[in-house]
């Protein structure tokens, strides 16, 4: 993982803004139930269709920008996964040329290459799921909970319940 982050240490600013977006783009949609909650529970008893369509207006407005945010950082996120990988790829490249003519025979040409594609890329899909799912995920589950915690006690009780088995899944993906 060392030798990993010296590839991204270049991009971290890069990073920490798209980042930043990923979690306001994540907070912004987990403002949508709640904004869908406000309107049944205090808005639909008033009968007024002035506030619910200004609330339901909100609510769009929330789903609109957390899609923008989200596609505006995992494209941030996928232009520091090109650039990082495209860098080792370079020094990879660079190594394997330098290798003597008993190494290359020893390794073979097909694996060298192999090597540069398919190991480079699984670490550019690394890169990328990081900054895409590694923020995105711990946020929502915890503000999930929290939101639902506000809106129902009880149907956090059985959200509880679940959250085990999410968290199996995801130890294994």
């Amino acid at each position: 993982m060392k030798y990993i982050v010296k590839y991204i240490r270049p991009f971290f600013g890069r990073m920490g803004v798209g980042l930043a977006i990923k979690i306001g783009g994540t907070v912004s949609e987990l403002f949508i139930p709640y904004i869908l909650s406000h309107i049944i529970d205090n808005i639909v008893p008033l009968e007024s269709i002035g506030l619910i369509v200004k609330w339901g207006v909100l609510m769009i407005l929330c789903a609109v920008l957390a899609v923008v945010m989200n596609i505006v950082a995992n494209r941030m996120a996928a232009k520091v996964a090109m650039d990082s990988t495209r860098a080792l790829r370079h020094d990879l490249f660079d190594k394997t040329m330098r290798l003597s003519s008993s190494n290359v025979d020893r390794f073979t040409v097909p694996s060298l290459e192999s090597r540069l594609t398919s190991d480079t890329y699984n670490v550019h899909h690394f890169i990328g799921m990081m900054q895409r799912l590694g923020v995105r995920a711990p946020i929502l589950l915890v503000g999930g909970l929290i939101i639902t915690l506000t809106i129902d006690w009880r149907l956090s009780l059985v959200m509880f319940s679940i959250v085990p088995f999410i968290a199996v899944a995801v130890m294994i993906i």
